[in-house]
């Protein structure tokens, strides 16, 4: 992943920032049509390879589709998992969405590698 990684979904461009320049990052290969030059209007910080404490968190909302919405304090709370690995991906937002924390799993059996899926399909 670049330093700064600027896409734009749903004409909101949004901007990824990473908080570590080593590793490798696999990205969906359809992510790369949605790269942007626009000025972003979210920030959201990547973080790689570890997670926050959820233990408090609360679920409010449960899909059959590896995703659970839970609430953290005043903050929002996306989880991800896989059969692989729960969770691989966690995002934590304040209540306006307008930035947040993306926190990445390390991809099992690839030390340094790292997972970053967009939702999109």
């Amino acid at each position: 992943m670049p330093e700064v990684f600027n896409l734009s979904l749903g004409g909101i461009p949004i901007s990824l920032i990473p908080d570590q320049t080593t590793g490798e990052y696999e990205l969906v290969k359809r992510t790369i049509e949605f790269l942007s030059p626009a000025i972003p209007e979210i920030t959201l910080q990547i973080h790689c390879g570890w997670f926050p404490d959820l233990n408090d968190a609360q679920v409010s909302f449960e899909t059959d589709h590896g995703w659970q919405m839970l609430l953290a304090s005043e903050k929002k709370v996306i989880k991800v998992r896989s059969a692989e690995q729960d969770p691989y991906q966690i995002g934590v937002f304040p209540a306006d969405f307008h930035s947040g924390e993306i926190y990445v799993a390390p991809y099992e059996g690839a030390p340094g590698r790292y997972i970053f899926r967009c939702c999109v399909r």
